[in-house]
């Protein structure tokens, strides 16, 4: 968004200095703040992807994801 304000804007400055200064800084929260935060929340296994599993869905469940993703909201 950043880059496509400065865009907008002609602005050469925002693109070339504020862009990647934003980029550095949402960098260093992630990596710095979140990621520790979610570690200590959550632990080391990943609780928002499923488990490893080879078995098929349910055909409520499959035709459910289709629909939804055929005719959103």
């Amino acid at each position: 968004m950043c880059a496509g304000v400065s865009m907008i804007a002609a602005s050469a400055a925002g693109l070339w200095l504020v862009t990647p200064t934003v980029l550095l800084a949402c960098t260093g929260l992630v990596l710095g703040y979140e990621r520790l935060d979610l570690k200590r929340r959550f632990g080391d296994t990943p609780h928002l992807l499923p488990a490893d599993d080879t078995t098929l869905p349910r055909v409520g469940t499959a035709s459910a994801s289709y629909s939804w993703l055929s005719f959103p909201g």
